[in-house]
């Protein structure tokens, strides 16, 4: 579904019903529309001139019929696609795993894109990224872009780990 999703973006064929590169904005935009809290990190500690990825905007989409969200990025000049919806419905599929901490975050490769799956202990959701970036560890800026101590160190151990 994630790259599906992807690849309709890709093609132009997945339209985004809000854009904005306001990550208060998006998380807003959501409330009501999911059964769920979408929360981005607010990215306050760097300038936003100096972010390593850009947030183009959100829309609703679905898995089963139930009401999933995709947020668009581009990091490096490329396309990166963020979909979240509630574990229970969508548990991030088995397969190759890198565990950091407390969570196990799934990695594959579909058709010619890499897809990074995961699930949030606390907040019950499940999150798919795809890229086609060089290193799948590139597109974990969008979470991890602090300049704060524990993100530097996720970020060291994703590429030690060559995720």
């Amino acid at each position: 579904m994630a790259v599906r999703l992807h690849r309709q973006r890709l093609n132009g064929k997945l339209p985004l019903e809000t854009e904005t590169a306001s990550p208060a904005s998006i998380s807003g935009w959501f409330q009501g529309k999911v059964p769920f809290a979408v929360h981005l990190p607010p990215y306050d500690e760097i300038p936003s001139q100096e972010l390593p990825f850009q947030i183009e905007g959100a829309r609703l989409v679905s898995f089963r019929k139930d009401a999933a969200g995709y947020i668009a990025y581009r990091a490096g000049g490329r396309p990166v696609s963020l979909i979240t919806l509630p574990t229970p419905i969508a548990p991030p599929p088995q397969g190759k795993g890198v565990v950091m901490g407390k969570l196990t975050i799934f990695y594959d490769n579909l058709d010619e894109f890499h897809v990074i799956t995961w699930s949030g202990p606390r907040s019950g959701l499940t999150y798919a990224l795809v890229t086609d970036l060089e290193h799948p560890s590139q597109a974990c800026i969008l979470c991890h872009a602090g300049s704060n101590a524990k993100d530097r160190n996720i970020m060291r151990d994703l590429v030690r780990k060559n995720l």
